[in-house]
């Protein structure tokens, strides 16, 4: 075989070859192989694509040294892998808490009221004691009684006479109390009967009266009286 034929054979056979190269189909890459790819310069990434078509993929890996990119690629998704997820919940809408009311002191008594003769006033209180359905409702031996005196006859012999239960969780007939300026007539403490009477004598009977009222406060067998004067 003479030169010139030994060249152009082997020009043929090189083109075969190349041709061979170019035309075959490489298997897609693994993830650890695109994941390696990134670290590398433009060239060098063209010649490991080359290797790959030329060789294969088990000559490229070793020759561009890629088991180490595969080991850390395993260890990087082991570690994604433990971590813990996240679970998504719908969020809840938020309710507002209810405001706290503040607790005020009830304005009204439970118990009884009639026009009577103030002469005839221990019979009223008898009535008021006898009822038991009221008496029955006390929670504790702690407990206030109010007695109220309102709408005087002109001699203030005659008046409308309310005594009732300081207590806003009693159930029963409800009496407003006298609203005003409250004029002492009887300081808080334990009193004899004519004290409570002699009181009266420090009402200034020359201005219109509202209302007269006495306040029993009960620890037990214990009372302390005091009573006032609300004036018109």
């Amino acid at each position: 075989m003479n030169f010139p034929m030994s060249v152009l054979t082997t020009c043929l056979i090189t083109g075969v070859i190349w041709l061979g190269l170019v035309f075959q189909k490489a298997n897609p890459p693994t993830d650890f192989e695109k994941y390696s790819t990134l670290e590398m310069d433009p060239a060098t990434l063209s010649d490991a694509a080359y290797s790959m078509a030329a060789y294969g993929r088990e000559e490229t890996i070793k020759f561009f040294n890629l088991d180490n990119y595969k080991k850390q690629l395993q260890l990087t998704q082991s570690a994604q892998a433990s971590e813990p997820k996240q679970i998504e919940t719908a969020s809840k809408p938020v309710v507002a808490k209810p405001a706290i009311k503040a607790v005020v002191e009830s304005n009204t008594i439970v118990g009884i009221s009639k026009s009577i003769q103030l002469a005839s006033i221990d019979g009223l209180w008898k009535e008021f004691l006898d009822q038991k359905a009221l008496s029955g409702q006390l929670k504790s031996e702690r407990f206030t009684i109010f007695a109220i005196y309102s709408d005087f006859n002109s001699q203030f012999s005659r008046a409308r006479v309310s005594i009732g239960y300081f207590d806003k969780a009693m159930k029963g007939n409800r009496i407003d109390l006298p609203q005003g300026k409250q004029v002492p007539i009887l300081k808080k403490g334990q009193h004899s009967m004519s004290a409570m009477v002699s009181a009266w004598d420090k009402i200034d009977y020359q201005r219109p009266v509202k209302a007269v009222v006495e306040r029993r406060d009960y620890i037990g067998e214990q009372e302390t009286i005091s009573s006032f004067v609300i004036y018109q």
